[in-house]
């Protein structure tokens, strides 16, 4: 379902639910698909963010290594462990082990972080906000299988729009990216931190829309020299092995919210937070590098070529080159 102008119509409504399978049907099906996106997006952009998160699940997935997920928990609190998001939470745990009483998370999908704080005795209480009515719900029924539903307040609303109290905790893990003005958004959260709350986030902090450099991607194309030809395959077809970034236009067609603003992220909270503890997180090599052929990787029979990637990625990282960070900040005022 596509919301157009404030009026729910299906597809079908352009006289297209007859239009299945592949071939010349398919096209059109995928360029009235666009057609409809580009026209939302003009005029209301959350909508498009709605349909295309609340959806996610039907797209088609970027498969995630265990062994790169290990990589980036090491990365941030030195202890390897595959669970997304548990290597801050055990860095926040180590900092903060008093936790904290209320804490909010914008763009938190669909909670699984915020919830595992939340169990781990963290933090008391979650004000969550999403626009992706879709997660919102799937969220709200994990909440109610963890019995975690008294301590979680969801708001399918946009966080911007409404005053709120102070919290002791402002979370924000892969999702400031997405916001339109990320200084904008880090300042926002210092406003809203309680005296002596905490500004915790785990983020890409790369070039906006992916538009990664020429010299970015000349070292990815260093890097991926030691992975052999035959792994730059897709369905007998072969991948070609220079690094490019994604089409701008495209991605932010698809999904208006992903890293319109994210450049701007580490300056803001040089400005906003100039305390703060920043990790060097990596992703040059396993994000931008890896990822058009991370289908043809295993983390059994291709262990060793991955950690030699990972180890090359983690060097970057170590001298500054770095698409993702980690930052926690104290509020003293």
């Amino acid at each position: 379902m596509i919301i157009c102008g404030g009026a729910e119509m299906g597809l079908g409504g352009f006289g297209l639910s007859r239009l299945s399978g592949g071939g010349i049907g398919s096209r059109i099906r995928r360029n009235w698909e666009r057609a409809l996106e580009a026209h939302l997006l003009a005029r209301q952009p959350n909508k498009v963010i709605d349909h295309h998160w609340s959806n996610r699940s039907a797209l088609r997935e970027r498969p995630q290594l265990p062994q790169i997920k290990t990589h980036v928990s090491k990365r941030i609190c030195g202890i390897p462990t595959a669970r997304a998001g548990k290597g801050l939470l055990i860095e926040l745990q180590r900092r903060y082990p008093e936790g904290f009483e209320r804490a909010i998370s914008v763009g938190a999908g669909q909670a699984a972080a915020e919830m595992d704080l939340l169990r781990a005795g963290i933090v008391e209480h979650f004000d969550i906000f999403e626009l992706a009515s879709g997660r919102i719900k799937t969220a709200r029924e994990q909440a109610e299988r963890l019995g975690l539903e008294r301590r979680i307040t969801f708001h399918n609303s946009d966080v911007f729009l409404q005053r709120h109290q102070r919290y002791d905790l402002v979370y924000w893990r892969n999702s400031l990216h997405h916001m339109s003005d990320t200084r904008a958004a880090v300042y926002w959260s210092k406003e809203h931190l309680s005296r002596n709350g905490v500004f915790a986030m785990q983020e890409y902090t790369g070039p906006n829309r992916l538009q990664y450099t020429p010299r970015q991607m000349e070292i990815c194309d260093h890097a991926l020299s030691i992975v052999p030809d035959s792994y730059f395959m897709s369905n007998g077809c072969a991948i070609n092995r220079k690094s490019v970034p994604p089409c701008a236009k495209a991605l932010a067609r698809r999904d208006p919210s992903e890293a319109p603003d994210s450049e701007s992220i580490m300056s803001a909270l040089a400005d906003a937070f100039p305390e703060a503890s920043l990790i060097n997180v990596g992703g040059l090599v396993y994000f931008a590098g890896m990822r058009r052929i991370i289908r043809n990787l295993s983390d059994t029979r291709d262990s060793e070529l991955i950690m030699r990637l990972l180890d090359i990625d983690a060097d970057l990282a170590n001298q500054g080159e770095s698409l993702f960070h980690v930052a926690i900040a104290q509020n003293s005022q």
